[in-house]
């Protein structure tokens, strides 16, 4: 069966790759233990540790948002879903028999059991939400196409002040009451839906929207900074609420990562075959760099994190900037590797099982009813690979 090629937006490919280095650069600071590592230093170095720091889950945010933004005009394929779990299982078993074999370390029971079932035991928890969104993607699809825009404003600010206004009003996650992960993926799901049907008119200027994701990306590490201090003086309320500005729902977290893929969204890079085959493996850098059993040997043993003076901001910003780089282009060319020697033989295969794959998608694809009312004009659609960052064809 033909398939038509899908045209990557070399604009969101180049916040793809944007975005996994914020994440890298949050594994940097976290995993390598400079983030507590620094409270006793300077303002300087704090704020270096800082801004690398919100990078976690900005990143996941502009990632969902690209995601959901082209899954919105895509079909649902159990073939694509089944991509991504495969490249999660391929690394899942190949780094825990590598650690196994040629690293001699030993593992549990459980570590085995993580490893070869990789989703239900939870060893990559975005990729688990991810396929989750994937399966009920067609139906939101449904709502976002239906509504007009008055009453699709409505159901946002109905979200936002659950998920969202609730840390701004309370200072307290809604985690416990409305808020998981899966909630908060599926708002940011009818975010992008918003801005693709409707657009966010004021941050359709690239000055406004650059503007608000600088004074959003400095406020949250502003009050990261000033939270902990707090909390580290004595202070038992904002002890316990010293990470709350880097959750995901928080209000300037959110602003950020909506006004940095507005600008995105409205520059035009045209399709750049150089960005778009880098964009391709942002997916596997995630899994790679990230995996259980590699991450201790990449923090300790290869990176060195122990041994940078962490009382140099300068030292830090560099160190961890080139550290990202590095780490992108190496797990980038093992991820090409895996898909044109691994992945692309086995789904080459599986194009037997179309007809299958078919009749199963059929079910979760339902005709959207016409639309009436208030309709604005789409964007051209040219489907970002599928909506996914896991497709390798470029």
């Amino acid at each position: 069966m033909k398939t038509t090629k899908k045209v990557r937006q070399s604009n969101f490919e180049l916040l793809r790759i944007i975005s996994m280095l914020m994440i890298i650069l949050h594994h940097f600071v976290t995993h390598g233990g400079i983030y507590n590592g620094v409270k006793g230093y300077g303002l300087y170095p704090r704020f270096a540790a800082t801004l690398f720091y919100i990078g976690g889950a900005l990143g996941v945010n502009i990632f969902m948002l690209i995601s959901s933004y082209f899954l919105i005009d895509t079909k649902f394929s159990l073939k694509r879903t089944l991509r991504i779990w495969f490249e999660l299982f391929f690394y899942s078993v190949v780094f825990i028999l590598i650690g196994k074999f040629c690293m001699h370390e030993k593992y549990d029971y459980a570590a085995w059991l993580r490893a070869f079932f990789p989703v239900t035991f939870n060893a990559a928890w975005f990729v688990v939400v991810y396929i989750f969104i994937c399966f009920i993607s067609p139906f939101m699809n449904l709502l976002i196409k239906s509504l007009n825009k008055k009453s699709y404003a409505a159901l946002m600010v109905v979200l936002f002040m659950s998920l969202v206004g609730v840390s701004v009003l309370t200072f307290v996650s809604p985690q416990r009451i409305l808020f998981n992960l899966g909630t908060w993926f599926i708002f940011m799901y009818f975010t992008a839906g918003y801005i693709k049907r409707f657009s966010i008119k004021v941050l359709d200027n690239k000055i406004v929207s650059m503007a608000v994701f600088i004074v959003s990306a400095a406020a949250t590490c502003a009050l990261l900074i000033l939270f902990r201090k707090l909390g580290s003086g004595g202070s038992k309320f904002f002890e316990a609420r010293a990470n709350l500005p880097f959750n995901h729902e928080f209000l300037f977290m959110f602003l950020a990562a909506v006004s940095i893929f507005m600008f995105f969204k409205n520059i035009d890079l045209g399709v750049n075959r150089v960005i778009n085959f880098i964009a391709a493996t942002a997916f596997g850098v995630y899994l790679i760099h990230d995996n259980n059993t590699l991450r201790p040997h990449i923090w300790s043993k290869w990176v060195k994190t122990g041994t940078l003076n962490l009382s140099s901001g300068g030292g830090i910003l560099l160190k961890g900037l080139l550290t990202a780089l590095i780490i992108y282009i190496v797990c980038s060319v093992i991820d090409r590797a895996r898909m044109m020697l691994i992945e692309r033989p086995i789904f080459s295969l599986l194009g037997k099982l179309d007809p299958y794959f078919e009749k199963f998608d059929s079910r979760f694809n339902p005709e959207a009813p016409s639309r009436g009312g208030e309709d604005q004009p789409r964007e051209l659609e040219t489907d970002n690979a599928e909506a996914d960052e896991v497709e390798a064809d470029q």
